[in-house]
């Protein structure tokens, strides 16, 4: 993961359990020390994913600990849950959806193995599906591209969880060269794929099927599919266009997933619980503190304090 770079102030703690140099913090007279403390201490940072402080997010300092927590602190529970809340797709009944759901079903152990792969990554592509409001069948797409693996290749060079060609990865800002390939990033790569999927959905006034297509055979492909129905007088809809096969099945598998993962005792699937808790990203205490508008504070452990969100330009 990349070096997290804190968007919002943070707390300058002080706690039983702190070294007595830490007070530093507070005065002048033990400013050098302080430098070099904040220089080589790392400490754990949990904000789901890192880069983002949002609005009603606390602090929690716990001895030399700093916790940020979104929304309902300490909250636990089953991260499908939220998958589940944040679906928004209305699925209407269909020949080529219901056909790829019957054939998921016929392993028995479907869902366990899609929870098992999803798990170490599901939480930064929830919280950044939920972030930006999109629906959350757009965190099953992962599964179709990569059975969200960010280590893999394919034949067309396509790489990482989100499968980007290397074309589209740099025109959605990842860097690619010789020593880093942000494709295999999964936070980084998370973001340039959402990114994407809203560009595209923009582009498709607002139509996720339409979008889901474009992100598997290009906005292109999809486009000249549309203007042909146009000009022969036919529906201009996913299901009525002549698309590429590997498009026409690739969708239906990710609409198919997502009623799975949606209702999985109806159709006879087990799904295990991914546990719904913040996940952690490292920071040097120099990061934690310079943009602290409470320079100096003593936060007793366990004390919440509230702090604002600083704009992503600064």
């Amino acid at each position: 993961m990349p070096e997290v770079k804190l968007l919002g102030p943070m707390v300058c703690a002080l706690s039983a359990l702190a070294l007595p140099f830490f007070t530093g913090c507070a005065n002048n007279s033990g400013l050098a020390e302080q430098n070099r403390f904040e220089d080589t201490y790392e400490g754990v940072v949990s904000a789901r994913e890192y880069g983002y402080v949002r609005p009603a997010t606390d602090v929690v300092v716990r001895g030399r600990t700093y916790v940020v927590e979104r929304g309902a602190r300490g909250a636990r529970g089953d991260l499908w849950q939220r998958v589940r809340s944040g679906m928004q797709l209305d699925l209407q009944a269909n020949a080529s959806i219901d056909a790829t759901l019957q054939r998921f079903r016929r392993d028995p152990r479907y869902l366990e193995r899609l929870s098992q792969r999803a798990s170490p990554y599901l939480p930064t592509i929830v919280a950044e599906i939920e972030r930006r409001g999109l629906p959350m069948e757009l965190a099953l797409l992962p599964h179709v591209e990569s059975r969200y693996d960010p280590a893999a290749t394919s034949p067309k060079a396509a790489a990482g969880m989100w499968q980007f060609i290397p074309s589209t990865a740099r025109e959605m800002g990842l860097r690619l060269d010789g020593r880093i390939d942000e494709r295999r990033d999964v936070v980084a790569s998370t973001r340039a794929a959402l990114d994407y999927l809203e560009q595209l959905n923009r582009r498709f006034d607002g139509d996720w099927e339409l979008t889901m297509a474009a992100y598997n055979c290009g906005p292109g492909c999809v486009s000249s599919a549309i203007k042909a129905n146009r000009s022969a007088g036919k529906p201009t809809d996913f299901w009525s266009l002549d698309l590429p096969n590997e498009t026409r099945q690739y969708v239906p598998q990710i609409l198919a997933a997502s009623k799975l993962v949606a209702d999985s005792r109806r159709y006879g699937q087990h799904l295990p619980a991914i546990p719904d808790q913040l996940g952690t990203a490292r920071s040097t205490r120099r990061q934690a503190t310079r943009l602290n508008g409470s320079r100096g504070r003593v936060v007793e452990n366990g004390e919440q304090v509230r702090i604002r969100e600083r704009d992503r330009s600064s």
